[in-house]
């Protein structure tokens, strides 16, 4: 087998390698830090089952959502320490207390970031949080088929054509798998981020474990070494951050994804809920952290009522859910400089690359948060000051 797909269409889903019976696929990078699947044609004996599983080749069949919800982990401390409302954990949460298993993403030790499997309570917690970057699905595929067939009940968190490579994979459906796909803006490589990691572990002198971009240090880059904070900068200020924010260096796939739409793959959909309030009034007194939940099955729905009693849900319309959030209508668009930073890439490495493709992003930016960052505070001071008022005065002000 000469290859499996168009390498410009190919979504690193690894599908073709957990299918393989010869176990002749492995896991390559290009030029550019693409990670693709690489056939040894020794091994190889040409039975195309990895051009069968492929889901650039074999599409998955998409569902539209029945519902929409506003939701959040109810457990303060869960909700903090993820990205929006703590939902996959609450999933990861009834999948353990369930006598079950699930398959999330976390760092290993040498930053790669990998789709591992978990059946301890003590095992998720490096689930939670966004990780903006790709994750290596690795044998994940293999692991879950086992365990459906041993009847455990097994929840599966990726991204859209990561959740179409599982599907593609297993080729059945099981009732003892619940699905969900994250909403993704798209996917830089690794080699970015490990050549962002180590610029950055240059200067501060100390060696980073671990990575987070949001949760307790919301939208901001941070580095972490035995849990101790070594490095923590504001998206605006930081190159890797703000490259994918303004979509610079995404895989050539995402700037095609056909997963970027209503209708989806998995049982449930998860993503942040922006936008939300502008088609009915959100009466909440959370202000941050909300996430969007969009049930796509019959069997996507029944697990979130299982989920309920742990959730704060709020029914909410399907088109406020999807006109919100730019991801659930079309792709992130490129970059003007991304041809540019490639070709930089090339030549300067990562670091130069990126900050010569996006420096009047990072000023635009900072100087946008500046302005918000003073709204907030003055909202925030009169708010004290309204508050103080009507305590002692026992009386409220409009």
């Amino acid at each position: 087998m000469e290859k499996i797909c168009d390498s410009n269409k190919c979504t690193g889903c690894l599908a073709c390698m957990n299918a393989c019976p010869k176990e002749a696929i492995s896991i390559s990078y290009d030029i550019n830090g693409l990670m693709l699947p690489k056939i040894d044609q020794e091994k190889c004996v040409n039975c195309g089952l990895c051009t069968r599983t492929c889901p650039v080749n074999i599409t998955v069949e998409k569902k539209a959502p029945l519902k929409a919800y506003a939701a959040w982990n109810l457990d303060d401390k869960k909700h903090a320490l993820s990205s929006s409302g703590g939902l996959a954990r609450a999933m990861y949460d009834y999948a353990i207390d369930n006598g079950g298993v699930c398959y999330g993403t976390r760092f290993d030790e040498n930053l790669d970031l990998r789709i591992v499997r978990a059946d301890k309570r003590e095992e998720i917690e490096e689930f939670q949080s966004s990780k903006y970057v790709q994750a290596i699905v690795g044998d994940s595929f293999k692991q879950a088929e086992d365990d459906l067939k041993m009847g455990l009940l097994v929840v599966y968190v990726g991204t859209p054509c990561q959740i179409a490579g599982l599907k593609n994979y297993l080729k059945k459906d099981y009732d003892n798998l619940i699905t969900a796909d994250l909403i993704c803006h798209g996917v830089p490589s690794i080699k970015y981020l490990h050549e962002h990691v180590e610029h950055l572990e240059k200067k501060i002198g100390k060696k980073a474990d671990n990575v987070k971009f949001r949760g307790v240090y919301n939208f901001k880059m941070s580095l972490f070494n035995k849990g101790e904070l070594i490095y923590c900068k504001d998206r605006w200020q930081d190159t890797y951050f703000t490259g994918f924010l303004e979509s610079l260096f995404y895989r050539p796939n995402c700037y095609e994804c056909s997963y970027a739409c209503p209708e989806r793959v998995s049982d449930i959909t998860l993503g942040d809920f922006w936008g939300i309030g502008k088609e009915k009034t959100f009466n909440s007194p959370k202000v941050n952290g909300v996430s969007v939940v969009l049930p796509l099955t019959e069997k996507g729905l029944d697990f979130i009522e299982k989920m309920k009693d742990k959730l704060y849900l709020e029914e909410r319309s399907v088109s406020e859910a999807v006109n919100g959030n730019d991801q659930l209508n079309r792709p992130s668009r490129l970059h003007a400089n991304t041809s540019r930073f490639i070709e930089m890439y090339h030549e300067n490495g990562f670091e130069k690359a990126a900050f010569e493709s996006i420096k009047e992003d990072m000023k635009k930016n900072q100087a946008k948060k500046r302005k918000s960052d003073r709204l907030h505070l003055q909202a925030k001071v009169k708010w004290k000051i309204v508050n103080t008022f009507r305590k002692i005065t026992g009386r409220g002000v409009k």
